[in-house]
């Protein structure tokens, strides 16, 4: 913990460590990182583009597009 906060990724507060700054940046970016494959959209599922995400309604739509999708491809 003393190294940590020798480089400036945490601080020290009355005998106990909190996260500076440069700690949560560099804590969000190692979290990023170690969980970009969990994610990311998965077959079937819509990117973080998608038109789906301007309103609820379009949410609702976009689902049931894919259902539909998913439905008539599992009938042939």
């Amino acid at each position: 913990m003393d190294q940590l906060a020798d480089e400036g990724y945490l601080k020290r507060l009355d005998g106990r460590y909190a996260l500076s700054e440069s700690g949560l940046h560099e804590g969000a970016l190692e979290f990023a990182a170690s969980f970009d494959e969990l994610t990311r959209p998965t077959h079937g599922e819509c990117s973080a583009d998608c038109w789906c995400h301007n309103s609820p309604e379009e949410a609702a739509a976009c689902a049931t597009e894919r259902a539909d999708a998913e439905h008539a491809a599992h009938e042939h």
